[in-house]
This record gives C-alpha cells, sequence and structure tokens, in this order.
C-alpha cells in the first residue's frame, strides 16, 4: 500500500483504486478464515492440496491458520498503509480544502470509511479505537 503515494492522486482513477482495495479486504479476510481467494470468480474457496503418496491415501493438506504475530502484522499494515492514503489524498484536493469534502463530492467518502472493515472486524479491530490492539485479544 505504500507504493500507492508514489503515483498522483486523480478523484478519475480512485474508484478503481478503492474497488481493488475492498477485493483486497475481501482477500484478506478469506485468509483469516484459512481459506483461498480465487481472484476470478472473487470467493473463498478451501484449499486443497493433493502431492505424491498423498493421492494414494486420499489424505488432503489443507492450510494452517494465520498466528498472533502474522495477524498483528497485517493490522499494522493495514493500519499504517489506510493513514498513508489519507496523507495522499491531499493531493486531490484545491488549496485549502480537506480530501474529505473531495471524496463526499465524488461519491466515494463511504467506501474509504470501510476500508478493511471487513479484515478489521475479523480479528476484532473494531472492538475499541482502531489503533488499540488489545481488541484482537483472542482472535486467533
Amino acid at each position: 500500500m505504500s507504493s500507492i503515494s508514489g503515483y498522483p492522486a486523480d478523484l478519475a482513477t480512485l474508484p478503481d483504486l478503492l474497488e481493488f482495495l475492498d477485493d483486497l479486504d475481501q482477500a484478506w479476510v478469506t485468509v483469516l478464515d484459512s481459506q483461498i481467494w480465487d481472484p476470478y470468480s472473487k470467493a473463498a474457496v478451501d484449499l486443497v492440496v493433493t502431492a505424491g503418496n498423498l493421492t494414494e491415501n486420499n489424505n488432503k493438506i489443507h492450510s494452517t491458520p494465520m498466528n498472533q504475530t502474522e495477524r498483528t502484522r497485517l493490522r499494522s499494515l493495514l493500519v499504517t498503509g489506510t493513514a498513508q492514503l489519507e496523507e495522499w489524498l491531499a493531493g486531490i484536493t484545491n488549496e485549502g480544502e480537506e480530501y474529505q469534502w473531495a471524496l463526499e463530492r465524488a461519491g466515494l467518502q463511504q467506501k474509504f470509511e470501510d476500508l478493511f472493515m471487513r479484515t478489521l472486524a475479523e480479528m476484532g479491530g473494531l472492538s475499541g479505537a482502531i489503533n488499540d490492539p488489545a481488541g484482537m485479544e483472542g482472535t486467533c
């Protein structure tokens, strides 16, 4: 997400970016649920891998859940990445205008506010202040 700020902020392409980030949000929830994201159907699917001699025994390998460290890293990436996006969005405004007004006029404010809401809710990040990791306790 930090790479996004390397491009000029543009209201014309922002809907595409927000759609991509929404897909990414859905994909992270899928991973948190120990599934994989199918980008073609835009849906979660179970990961089932058969390998070599495992096929002969009808055994299957399933994905493992993310541990607490991985969840904490993901949460940090999402929170800091969203903060970087807010700074980046300052480039889409007219002088003296806050980016929220520009997003509101374009009908994009709610989509921006909902960034990674599913993922943070899955990890418990919405049980209090968004920067309070205590909301993640017992979520893995």
